[in-house]
């Protein structure tokens, strides 16, 4: 289940951040998927036509027996905001209300508004195609191909590059030895290697995308935490780390949450005047 680290050379990198520039340049004014319009003869975007394909990894949530439309957004924040709403519905708890915090205060809102962009549906080093020398030779499993933020989609951060924002899939620890680590590599080095890329999504776009791409790991992150309820747990404490320098304290956030008004309102919504008027 770990991911282990994808050994590029700078070169290869500047190649992937030139094409997935190319691929932003390709902009939408919804997020959704694209569909042929045979009477226009122009794509449209529309639905995504199975909601639960995103949503089946969601703690407590049922595969439906039908189709579920889903979207299509106008903003970023809607779309994450949407899924969390349908992750709260099936099996709600105070770590997905501290989820909520954090989803509309480390969201960039000057991002939320169109363009979106195309994103391939899984850009991790398992769809990287490298020969021997460190030549990529192609980017694979395209399918599904959808329309998200720009944070989430071309302009984002490659996976492999931000997998130390997801401990259910991060192998290296302070506190293992050399040996244990030798498949990964530290934060330090991921940081290191994420503005390399920044370098060179910023010369590929002539600093167009800088901005856009700067903390996509943030972005990619919330949107894992609200779609993988196994990956949830571990990114919030991660999160609160990133945003309280503890994750003691983001514990200490979900106990205040689990007894204050605002979680006790929306499991019991008729206690409502009796909640408001102790308040």
């Amino acid at each position: 289940m770990e991911r282990q680290k994808l050994d590029l050379r700078p070169q290869a990198e500047k190649n992937i951040a030139g094409w997935m520039t190319e691929l932003a340049a390709l902009e939408f004014d919804q997020i959704g998927r694209l569909d042929w319009d045979a009477a226009s003869e122009l794509y449209r975007v529309v639905p995504f036509p199975d909601g639960s394909a995103l949503m089946r990894d969601i703690q407590g949530f049922k595969e439906p027996d039908t189709l579920i439309p889903f979207g299509p957004f106008d903003t970023a924040h809607s779309f994450l905001s949407s899924l969390l709403s349908i992750s709260r519905h099936a099996s709600d708890s105070p770590m997905l209300a501290v989820l909520q915090l954090f989803l509309s205060s480390l969201t960039d809102s000057t991002l939320e508004k169109p363009p979106f962009v195309l994103s391939h549906p899984d850009f991790d080093s398992q769809n990287v195609l490298v020969d021997d020398d460190g030549t990529i030779t192609g980017i694979i499993d395209w399918d599904n191909v959808d329309i998200r933020p720009r944070q989430g989609a071309a302009a984002a951060y490659p996976m492999w590059l931000t997998v130390d924002w997801d401990p259910l899939f991060y192998g290296w620890s302070k506190d293992a030895s050399p040996e244990d680590n030798a498949a990964y590599d530290s934060p330090a080095e991921l940081a290191t290697y994420r503005r390399a890329y920044l370098d060179a999504i910023t010369h590929a776009s002539n600093g167009r995308l800088t901005h856009i791409t700067r903390n996509t790991h943030i972005w990619t992150t919330l949107y894992i935490s609200i779609s993988n309820g196994i990956a949830t747990s571990g990114i919030i404490d991660h999160l609160s780390k990133f945003v309280f320098g503890s994750g003691l304290l983001g514990y200490e956030v979900e106990e205040g949450i689990r007894r204050g008004a605002w979680y006790a309102l929306r499991q019991t919504p008729g206690t409502i005047a009796e909640i408001t008027g102790m308040l």
